[in-house]
């Protein structure tokens, strides 16, 4: 936690807070789920460069706020990709990994460059009867 004071611009009374801050260098985990349906077949390279370009913004700016004092910067360092696909058992339905679709990217830039092929192998894998993109 940090003390800072704030001034009020209309009364210029003090209103002294405590800030509660992540020192830098922790590392965070997280998971962001894509759910592509049947009529996404051609939406899959959008969606999927839109989550670049999300989690480009988020590394330009800051998450939370007083980022213009340094805080809430944050890089994503290890971007892991998997698929899974819901096959059907008999009448179950089963959630299943799709090994051919687990990709590893070091950066956002890296994740951006490779959207395209990621596209294709998503539609590879999902939607086989409706062919590649070129």
């Amino acid at each position: 936690e940090k003390s800072e004071n704030r001034i009020d611009r209309i009364t210029s009374a003090a209103d002294p807070r405590d800030i509660v801050r992540v020192k830098p260098g922790v590392r965070f985990g997280g998971r962001l789920t894509l759910l592509l349906f049947d009529h996404d077949n051609e939406m899959v390279e959008k969606y999927l460069a839109t989550i670049a370009t999300g989690l480009k913004l988020v590394e330009e700016t800051y998450l939370g706020a007083s980022g213009s004092r340094g805080y809430g910067r944050v890089s994503f360092k290890k971007i892991d990709i998997s698929l899974e696909k819901v096959i059907l058992e008999g009448e179950t339905p089963k959630l299943v990994e799709v090994p051919e679709v687990k990709k590893s990217y070091g950066s956002v830039d890296e994740f951006e460059n490779g959207v395209k092929d990621l596209a294709n192998l998503v539609r590879k894998a999902v939607f086989p009867q409706q062919g590649l993109k070129e």
